[in-house]
């Protein structure tokens, strides 16, 4: 699918759930709405620190064979682009429910339309967060493959050495492949 209709996706969920909320008469004046910004505030903070940790793994897998093909197909500004939204759309989230705690009692219509902002910010922080987490958890099992595939060929290409020391030459015992070589410690040849 087209990279562009994926970016498109949350931002229009979005424009449909503001508009639902509108015709069916939803508002702030819900009884205990101030659990729901608390608990909303929450969410969004322990997911932001998510994403933040996501991100650090993303880093450290700079050199995998799967960012380098992100990198060469120009992926990588997709990507960042949907972190950026993401991250930006939870801190959005978490302002808005701040200002909306503060004024969770007032009526003026000026409230309303911060609801609504409230409202569209939270439903772009829930889709592109999962949309973030879900690519972002694809191309960690897809890099934690491809780097088992390559530990396998270095274990089967390497050869383990063992450095033994032994008083007799008759306490030597090898394993298959195992190698013993000669140690040479201070006044003493062991072998």
């Amino acid at each position: 699918m087209n990279s562009k209709f994926y970016f498109i996706i949350p931002w229009c969920f979005c424009c449909i759930i503001v508009l639902a909320a509108l015709l069916l008469g939803f508002t702030y004046e819900l009884p205990k709405f101030d659990k729901v910004l608390d608990s909303v505030i929450t969410f969004g903070s322990i997911i932001l620190g998510f994403l933040s940790a996501l991100l650090g793994i993303l880093i450290t897998i700079q050199g995998s064979s799967i960012m380098k093909r992100i990198y060469d197909e120009k992926q990588d500004v997709l990507l960042k682009s949907y972190f950026f939204e993401s991250i930006g759309s939870g801190f959005i989230v978490i302002i808005f429910s701040t200002i909306m705690h503060v004024l969770i009692d007032d009526i003026r219509p000026f409230v309303r339309i911060i609801f609504f902002i409230w409202m569209f910010s939270l439903s772009l922080f829930l889709f592109s967060s999962y949309r973030i987490i879900s690519l972002l958890m694809k191309i960690l099992f897809k890099s934690d493959l491809d780097s088992g595939d390559d530990k396998n060929k270095e274990n089967k290409q390497k050869k383990i050495t063992y450095n033994i020391p032994v008083k007799k030459k008759e306490d030597k015992a090898l394993i298959s492949n195992q190698t013993l070589t000669e140690i040479e410690t201070g006044d003493k040849n062991l072998s």
